[in-house]
């Protein structure tokens, strides 16, 4: 399967985040997320990175969302 052949290649956990990226590095994900152990995602164990952005960005969305909503219906 073609799927196969990408697994596992753009996963993002701790040991990669340290050896690849700044210390100051943002971490983003658009959501839903898939944490099961064969999903191409972030791994649990960046779940309390200080750089870890996914949990502010759903806080923000809501507040993004209903500002475009209030434009373009205006």
């Amino acid at each position: 399967m073609e799927a196969d052949i990408y697994r596992g290649r753009f996963r993002l956990n701790q040991a990669i985040y340290t050896q690849n990226c700044q210390p100051n590095t943002v971490i983003m994900h658009p959501l839903p997320r898939d944490s099961r152990e064969e999903a191409n995602e972030l791994d649990n164990d960046l779940n309390q990175h200080p750089n870890l952005a996914i949990f502010r960005q759903t806080d923000n969305g809501v507040l993004v969302r209903m500002a475009l909503f209030a434009l373009i219906l205006d």
